[in-house]
């Protein structure tokens, strides 16, 4: 009997499914020929509209949330669309979540065929919002997870210019934020062999995911920028790589993350004066395998006189020479947390380019991380940190007690990091540098 009741829902989901997206389609290709219609119409004021998936949590938030709030230096006007808010600011607008039962059959169908953010309906709804009507460029973040319909985009950009950040590789691969080295997006993924990898699919629809995105990017006029050389190299192999791409470094507030001198760092959080201190941060924690958070823990062993400070994810905590203090939204003392150690423990193994890298930079403090993605083009080897082999684990603790027994060195270092930031990686020479875009 319940083998009969799942046949019957399956060919009622199959239908709504076949209804739904047959209008769809036709309605992105009607937003199309619509769009090449209007292509003399682009709205001319200067109000910008950032949509993200959050607005201060998470590395692509906080440059999201950076532009929306530091614009007006240029005569913009800015505000920002998410899909979960966190913050008070009331230019700061939420996408209304969709809870219709369509919408539940449609995620279902989704997930049942390893479809990616194709079906979210509370998209549509985004055109008749004032805060994006009123806008004439619109700025495109992270669009996932699940609560943006790409297929829209055509829609969206009717009448505005459009500019997207690739914070990862998620708009052109067929699922994953970061392929982990793997190169089948060049050739429209398929027979995905990490279907587990952040975002995973149950069942595999990468190689259709990605002629999807493709079919949709087609039709738009579109600036891209890549916040690291490394992200430029990729996109230039992808579905995007007709499309203009210019390069954009992420920055930092350097009068907020500032190189407080260790000792009065160190006095101020209560941590000792005499201990060699290795300092690890990424959102989520523990549970951010991607941040290589099982390799810190494996320091203790090879560090045992040092401490070894975890900043992120989880609750305050103190298991010998480990100590974790959770989430630090206060920036002022997060820079402290930087400021007091000797060394910032990067062993990360997917990243674009890493705002905790430039912060710890910013407040004079050494990196020593895996070569992964941008992060060798914001830290020079042996001169503001080390760069380890990607993967190379002994390698990375070589470079660790390079750090602790040289003291000249982390001097060095720590001079030569922050003057890194100042010249390279500011927070107001990124915006400038958006302004001109616009």
């Amino acid at each position: 009997m319940r083998t009969k009741i799942k046949k019957i829902l399956a060919l009622i989901i199959n239908k709504l499914f076949k209804s739904y997206t047959s209008s769809l389609s036709e309605q992105v290709i009607l937003n199309a020929i619509y769009s090449v219609r209007q292509q003399t119409s682009i709205n001319k004021n200067k109000n910008v509209l950032h949509i993200n998936a959050t607005d201060i949590k998470g590395g692509a938030a906080n440059i999201a949330y950076s532009l929306n709030s530091n614009l007006a230096v240029h005569g913009y006007t800015s505000s920002m669309l998410v899909s979960r808010k966190y913050s008070n600011d009331d230019t700061v607008h939420k996408i209304k979540e969709n809870s219709s039962l369509k919408q539940y059959i449609l995620k279902r169908y989704e997930k049942e065929n390893g479809i990616s953010d194709m079906l979210n309906l509370s998209t549509y709804e985004v055109g008749s919002l004032d805060v994006f009507n009123n806008s004439s460029i619109l700025h495109l973040h992270n669009l996932h997870p699940a609560y943006f319909s790409l297929p829209a985009l055509p829609d969206l950009a009717i009448g505005r210019r459009m500019v997207w950040t690739l914070h990862d590789m998620y708009p052109f691969t067929g699922h994953c934020g970061n392929s982990l080295g793997c190169e089948n997006f060049t050739k429209f993924c398929g027979n995905c062999q990490n279907l587990h990898v952040y975002y995973p699919l149950k069942k595999d629809g990468s190689h259709k995911n990605v002629i999807h995105k493709k079919l949709i990017y087609d039709m738009l006029n579109i600036t891209l920028v890549a916040p690291s050389k490394w992200m430029l190299d990729n996109v230039k192999k992808s579905i995007l790589q007709e499309k203009d791409i210019r390069v954009i470094y992420n920055g930092v507030n350097e009068k907020t993350f500032i190189n407080t001198p260790k000792s009065e760092a160190r006095k101020k959080l209560g941590l000792p004066q005499d201990k060699f201190i290795i300092l690890y941060a990424s959102n989520g924690g523990n549970d951010n395998l991607w941040k290589g958070a099982k390799t810190v823990d494996s320091l203790k062993t090879h560090l045992r006189d040092s401490l070894i400070i975890k900043v992120g994810g989880g609750i305050k905590s103190r298991t010998g020479n480990i100590m974790e203090t959770g989430y630090i939204s206060d920036k002022t003392e997060l820079a402290d947390y930087y400021a007091s150690a000797d060394i910032f423990y990067y062993p990360t193994l997917a990243d674009n380019c890493p705002l905790v890298v430039l912060e710890a930079l910013s407040c004079g403090t050494p990196v020593v991380s895996y070569d992964t993605g941008g992060v060798s083009e914001l830290v020079a080897h042996g001169i503001t940190g080390y760069i380890a082999g990607y993967g190379d684990t002994d390698d990375l603790i070589k470079g660790t007690l390079l750090y602790k027994h040289n003291d000249i060195l982390r001097q060095q270092s720590s001079i030569a990091a922050r003057e890194s930031v100042i010249k390279n990686f500011t927070e107001s020479g990124m915006i400038d540098k958006y302004a001109a875009l616009y």
